[in-house]
């Protein structure tokens, strides 16, 4: 009976060892996850900056500011 309980018991503790690693890239995941968000919103931000560089002028603007990009 002693070897079954020794295996028993190696068993629980490699069962808790997942569950904590489970534990652990759960964490690591939502934190990738909130990371993703962050820079997708970082991106939007840019590609909308460059596109109000990139856009013709409008409403009686000179094109002094498109000059200024294509130098």
């Amino acid at each position: 009976m002693g070897e079954v309980d020794k295996r028993i018991e190696r068993l629980e503790e490699g069962q808790m060892f997942h569950e904590r690693r489970a534990d652990i890239l759960e964490e690591q995941m939502i934190a990738l996850s909130r990371a993703l968000d962050r820079l997708a919103r970082r991106v939007e931000g840019l590609e909308q900056r460059l596109g109000r560089i990139e856009s013709p002028p409008q409403d009686g603007e000179g094109a002094e500011g498109a000059e200024s990009f294509d130098a």
